[in-house]
């Protein structure tokens, strides 16, 4: 990190760069303070639901009064081992009752840092993340029946385009279609259930919308023409993957935390509804496994619903895949997908099993012979959610379309090693596969 000679030499705070992507690490350190001196280095931000998020960490500086937070383990704080971003994914909200990090725009989010020293602030900083590169377009799309956001990018000729599908959520995906279009796709983040003349449910969801968001996207002037790569999260990664596998449209596929089997779809009232099926092709209902609920697991979900408590409903699942006939039924034919695809999991998952859901994928892939790359990325003590990188990661539920309150699983450190790691990762993909 490059020191300003003429810049104050006391107790300082250095952070490059000041403004960057919120998908980039930085370089923090602590500089100007007394040798061996121990210093309590804190970070705070507002989320996009104004709730306050907090971390802290203590160092002792070294015989130059420095501590690089790269290379200097904190003595105590909300993380343990020598990590430039601990204090980013180790925040956790003042509020307990706030859930998990909200980010629904993209607007910079500034996050300030304060260095103490025997309880008194010895000195102060403030950066910007950023969600939008300089000249990345956001355009709001509500047009031929297709609801979501399309990011431009800065391009001199036609670029590789990227469909950004949510899960159960039902909430586009702007954080991650922003950041994706800041380096270079064409991104359109869609909302494909819950909004104006769709499904109301997660239920019946037809196959030929992505034809139409597919041909949308590609008829743009800066999109290529050669097919666009699926983003897929949660049932949105099982729904790239089925989607994929009907399009010859798609030239490669991402799912996070999604599964090579169609599993029932999803109501705002499961209890009043029968078990139907989440998505629709041509008019016929794609075949679906059904979870299945144990007298234990209806007393944990009642009392759940009672006292707020997160509930997994990983068992369900577990439960369901027992019924072989039907799994073979609703497992995806993915050997059909015209392009490379990446699957990514975590082990700890307890909203459903998608480590082995994304294995049956896999497998599948493998014993066709798929004559594209494959890869899994299955990440040990990471749950459900793999979040954006750097964001905050100590929250491991969230309250789903329904109201219930789902767990995720998986610790803070696993969810946010196998963020960032998943990340970089798809990165390289998109880079591989679309050029």
């Amino acid at each position: 990190m490059a020191r300003d000679e003429g810049a104050p030499q006391g107790p300082r705070i250095e952070i490059a760069p000041e403004s960057s992507l919120a998908d980039e690490a930085l370089e923090i350190r602590l500089a100007g303070f007394e040798p061996h001196q121990r210093v309590n280095l804190g970070a705070s931000l507002d989320d996009d639901a104004g709730k306050r998020w907090e971390s802290h960490a203590v160092f002792t500086c070294d015989e130059d009064g420095m501590a690089d937070l790269s290379r200097h383990k904190p003595a105590a704080g909300t993380y343990k081992d020598a990590d430039p971003m601990g204090l980013f994914w180790s925040m956790s909200p003042l509020d307990k009752s706030a859930g998990i990090y909200v980010k629904e725009n993209t607007e910079p989010k500034k996050m300030t840092f304060t260095a103490q020293v025997d309880g008194a602030a010895a000195a102060t900083r403030e950066i910007e993340r950023l969600y939008l590169a300089p000249g990345v377009e956001r355009i709001p799309v509500s047009e031929g029946g297709i609801t979501g956001t399309y990011f431009k990018p800065v391009a001199a000729g036609p670029r590789p385009g990227i469909i950004v599908m949510h899960g159960t959520s039902n909430r586009i995906m702007e954080d991650r279609g922003s950041l994706l279009a800041s380096r270079g796709y064409a991104v359109l983040s869609l909302l494909y259930f819950g909004g104006a003349g769709q499904p109301e449910d997660y239920i019946r969801i037809p196959v030929e919308y992505f034809e139409k968001c597919i041909a949308w996207l590609s008829a743009r002037l800066e999109v290529r023409e050669d097919g666009v790569a699926l983003i897929g999260v949660s049932r949105g990664g099982e729904g790239a993957l089925l989607v994929a596998s009907k399009l010859e449209q798609v030239s490669a596929v991402v799912s996070i935390s999604g599964g090579g089997v169609v599993f029932e779809g999803l109501h705002k009232n499961p209890r009043e509804a029968e078990a139907d099926t989440p998505w629709t092709w041509r008019g016929e209902a794609v075949p679906f496994a059904k979870r299945k609920d144990s007298f234990a697991f209806t007393a944990k979900a009642i009392w759940s619903g009672m006292s707020g408590k997160p509930l997994s409903t990983l068992s369900t699942y577990i439960e369901g895949m027992k019924d072989e006939g039907s799994v073979d039924k609703a497992t995806i034919e993915v050997e059909k997908i015209k392009g490379p695809v990446l699957l990514v999991s975590g082990k700890g998952d307890r909203v459903w099993p998608s480590s082995e859901l994304s294995r049956i994928a896999l497998g599948r892939l493998e014993k066709n012979n798929h004559p594209y790359p494959c890869e899994h990325l299955d990440y040990d003590g990471a749950g459900h959610v793999v979040f954006m990188p750097y964001q905050p990661a100590t929250v491991g539920y969230t309250r789903v379309f329904s109201g219930m309150a789902l767990d995720f699983g998986g610790s803070p450190g696993a969810n946010a090693r196998a963020s960032s790691d998943s990340w970089a990762k798809m990165l390289s993909f998109l880079a591989d596969a679309l050029g």
